[in-house]
């Protein structure tokens, strides 16, 4: 049989639940679910609130024009030799490469190698237009993404100092005709960028992955919105010391189009032989993810991590993942060698969670938060609710050690381990 007790700080008399008035929790999940409907609603509206910023005339008149390289800017002229020019050129110079007002229209990959500086004066009037409309299988490999950081060559080198910002990224793509040839299209994407790469104040739309990162560390994704996404906002391969911060990330439930959308941020551990490096360091903090399929955040294979004052709500639509999942790696497979680091899978150590707030909104299924085995799981001040969710802690780690402090949850809790602490909060656990 399992048993159920209930961890308060101080309050209730022995037996008898902190129990707040089910009308105002409900009412306070509205407010909050209103309020950023309205605030949110539309491309437009995300830029008011994340991406606002206008380029400074210190940058403008230091800068490359991509006007200046024959770039038209009205949605259908073929500006991709334009920009590519300015691009090249801006990187050579040292010198920032804008995007005044205007639809620039791209038919293959913008390639950025190292060394530059993009940005437009406001994401939502400056817009590259990914156009694969009539193209041939292998031309979409080839540019699946709108713009493409990497370095070529072999071995490809790292790609460095890259600064996106104030930038929009849309596809002619209708959002009904995304199958799979193009659920690989991608709004950006960037392959070994180690040193200071950053995507800031950028509007994302309508792509099946929003940013692919892949072995990109202490790159950094900041105050964008990722919107409409078909399969995920956000993929991030080896993920160490980067950062995601102040975005808005919604995906379009795959339900409406194909049935096959994923986790809204998906991070993991390094698959790329022959190193298999473990995500360390990562921080996650005041985002909000939205009306994902799978996962509203979803780890596999992330050493440590911080997790501070995300809202997640809408996710887990299919019902059989979590709001929030942590999960182990499987052993990387064939023969080990002198590059590769063992045979296990990259190991689970620290895992932080601070603050923030869990509901599924009218959609998404629980459990809320589903751990694995980490040595170290820490829970501060995370407010879950919602009957939809049916449990709101599920962690199942034997030989964590877990510290919840100060968190709400009325729904049913399950934590495996018999090495924890719960201190100071509102909450039923079942060992069963």
């Amino acid at each position: 049989m399992g048993k159920t007790s209930i961890h308060g700080g101080s309050g209730p008399a022995d037996g008898a639940p902190f129990d707040p008035p089910e009308r105002d929790l409900e009412d306070a999940a509205l407010r909050r679910r209103s309020f950023l409907t309205t605030a949110l609603a539309g491309t437009a509206g995300a830029a008011a609130l994340i991406a606002p910023s206008a380029a400074t005339a210190q940058d403008a008149g230091r800068s490359e024009s991509v006007r200046d390289y024959g770039a038209v800017g009205d949605g259908e002229a073929d500006d991709t030799a334009a920009i590519q020019r300015a691009i090249d050129r801006g990187a050579t110079d040292k010198h920032p490469v804008f995007f005044p007002p205007g639809t620039y229209r791209v038919t293959e990959s913008l390639r950025v190698r190292d060394e530059v500086d993009l940005f437009g004066s406001d994401a939502s009037f400056c817009r590259i237009l990914h156009d694969l409309r009539g193209a041939s299988a292998s031309h979409r490999r080839a540019n699946h993404a709108c713009l493409r950081l990497e370095n070529e060559g072999e071995p490809p080198g790292p790609v460095k100092n890259v600064l996106v910002r104030h930038l929009g990224f849309g596809t002619t793509e209708a959002r009904a005709d995304l199958g799979d040839e193009a659920r690989e299209q991608t709004g950006i994407y960037a392959k070994h960028a180690f040193w200071n790469v950053r995507i800031r104040d950028a509007i994302i739309a309508d792509f099946a992955i929003g940013v692919n990162l892949q072995d990109c560390w202490t790159a950094r994704l900041l105050y964008s919105s990722i919107i409409r996404a078909q399969v995920h906002c956000v993929r991030w391969e080896n993920a160490t010391c980067g950062e995601l911060t102040g975005n808005r990330l919604d995906c379009i439930s795959g339900s409406r189009v194909t049935g096959r959308g994923k986790d809204c941020v998906y991070v993991s551990y390094s698959t790329s032989p022959p190193q298999f490096f473990e995500t360390m360091a990562l921080g996650v903090t005041n985002n909000s993810m939205q009306a994902s399929e799978g996962a509203g955040f979803r780890g596999v294979g992330l050493s440590n991590m911080t997790f501070t004052n995300n809202f997640l709500e809408n996710t887990n639509r299919r019902g059989d993942a979590a709001a929030i999942l942590l999960e182990t790696a499987p052993a990387p497979t064939g023969p080990p060698g002198p590059e590769r680091r063992g045979d296990r899978h990259p190991l689970m150590r620290v895992v932080n969670l601070t603050g923030g707030f869990i509901t599924p909104g009218s959609h998404g299924l629980g459990p809320a938060v589903k751990i694995g085995d980490y040595f170290v799981i820490n829970i501060q001040g995370l407010d879950i609710r919602g009957s939809r969710l049916r449990r709101g802690l599920h962690l199942y780690g034997r030989h964590s050690q877990v510290n919840v402090i100060g968190t709400m949850s009325r729904l049913e809790n399950y934590i495996r381990s018999p090495h924890r602490n719960i201190i100071g909060s509102v909450m039923r656990v079942n060992d069963a």
